[in-house]
């Protein structure tokens, strides 16, 4: 089932500073697909990227 998920609704669910590990797990409880590259987790069905620093969450921005 391939569900696309809102930036606020994404937000409220990875609140800033979340633990990496935390975000991926969460990511597939959700059914989330995404690829993992390090300080980038990039979802191309949700058409956002998740950023991190020191294993922690910096931020998720939406692209075109």
């Amino acid at each position: 089932m391939k569900t696309k998920l809102s930036l606020q609704y994404l937000n409220e669910s990875f609140p800033t500073n979340t633990q990496f590990a935390l975000c991926l797990n969460q990511l597939r409880n959700l059914h989330i697909h995404f690829l993992n590259l390090g300080n980038l987790i990039v979802c191309p069905e949700q058409r956002c990227f998740f950023i991190f620093r020191h294993k922690r969450l910096i931020r998720i921005e939406n692209y075109k």
